[in-house]
């Protein structure tokens, strides 16, 4: 399997994992991801894009909650190092 779709679909297992296990309670089933990878030829050089969106409470709020929760329970867990360029 390419990789971007190998590690959209490990994000994406992830979103519903934390959703499920209540690492992240106020997630909603709704999520989509889509990673984009930089290649040099047929060689995978860099992460270039990582989207990561989902449905979630009305209440909260994106910046001090949302975006910081996604980024160390899903992201940072799924690429480690490679999210960190």
């Amino acid at each position: 399997m390419p990789l971007p779709i190998e590690l959209a679909h490990r994000l994406s297992r992830r979103l519903t994992e934390v959703r499920k296990d209540g690492t992240i309670p106020y997630l909603r089933p709704d999520g989509k991801t889509q990673v984009t990878i930089e290649y040099d030829g047929d060689r995978p050089v860099r992460l270039d894009t990582v989207v990561v969106s989902t449905q979630h409470a009305s209440d909260i709020d994106l910046d001090s909650l949302l975006t910081p929760d996604i980024r160390e329970e899903v992201v940072a867990h799924v690429l480690g190092r490679l999210a960190q360029d």
